[in-house]
């Protein structure tokens, strides 16, 4: 269950950051494996269980704070019930790569993404629960909910601002950056902007490469290694996890056939549907409608 508590639009109208609480029952070896085209800072706010991530396997407290990237996956295998059937809420804060390099945020520098994309070997998904500043960090998160509710004059400039405060802060205090790597800016901004906004509005379309290059006026091959520094992931991992993403609402709230929803999310065959829903979410499409049914 979600509860979306605010969310913030580009030039064109498209959400690029957004806080949300999520909330979910007991269970125990489940591997719903997700992943998302938005950098995550999550806080527990209450429930114990297991994280399974790319970077290891953690416990979980009430007031651990994990971080994710772009194309990361992640998945709570485990939520211990207490109180017989509490199980976990978590506060959530996601936000695009653009909304931290678009260009007009010039004093968001992309030097902040290093906490995302220049990670040394000591990197864990979990942030140190032992580090005084942890409880600095859930503070800000809890400034950036409240500035999202009350939606004050200036609201989105002062969550920005506190976007900023979060990414400094783990840099300086939690060691997991690699200092030896400068994620420097890039002067394409504008253009990636176009051509991110192209693919958000046709991501279930018959794209090809050079479509969207060409919205970026570059070559495809330099198009690709530029969206892969400034996002995260390929132009094709973007496309198909925003696809996919797509194919588990629908499953979850349609009894369209699972061949219409694969054409529907853009993709022309259930073979090469299946395979790639498997690769993202760690299930079959079957198995997630029959999930959210309530039965296996």
């Amino acid at each position: 269950m979600q509860k979306i508590i605010g969310t913030l639009v580009n030039k064109f109208n498209a959400p690029v950051c957004r806080m949300f609480i999520s909330a979910a029952d007991p269970r125990a070896d489940s591997y719903r494996v997700h992943k998302h085209i938005e950098f995550e800072i999550s806080l527990v706010l209450e429930g114990n269980g297991i994280y399974d991530t790319k970077s290891g396997t953690y416990d979980i407290r009430p007031g651990d704070i994990f971080i994710y990237s772009t194309n990361e996956y992640h998945c709570i295998t485990d939520i211990f019930p207490e109180n017989a059937e509490k199980g976990m809420t978590l506060l959530n804060l996601h936000f695009l790569p653009t909304f931290v390099w678009s260009t007009g945020n010039d004093y968001l520098t992309n030097n902040y993404l290093k906490i995302f994309f220049n990670r040394n070997k000591n990197f864990t998904n979990r942030l140190d629960r032992d580090n005084p500043a942890a409880k600095k960090i859930a503070e800000q998160m809890l400034s950036v909910k409240y500035e999202f509710e009350k939606k004050d004059f200036d609201h989105d400039v002062l969550i920005k601002t506190l976007i900023v405060q979060l990414m400094i802060a783990i840099h300086r205090n939690f060691g997991i950056t690699d200092e030896n790597i400068s994620f420097m800016p890039n002067q394409l901004c504008e253009r990636m902007e176009s051509a991110l906004n192209f693919i958000d509005k046709n991501y279930c379309s018959d794209l090809s490469l050079a479509d969207i290059a060409a919205r970026a006026f570059i070559s495809k091959t330099y198009f690709c290694a530029m969206f892969k520094d400034m996002n995260g992931l390929t132009p094709w991992e973007y496309i198909n996890i925003k696809r996919i993403n797509k194919a588990v609402d629908l499953l979850r709230s349609t009894e369209l056939p699972i061949m219409t929803v694969a054409l529907q999310c853009g993709y022309n065959n259930t073979a090469n549907f299946n395979k790639i829903f498997k690769q993202i979410t760690g299930s079959t499409p079957r198995n997630i409608r029959a999930e959210s049914r309530g039965s296996h």
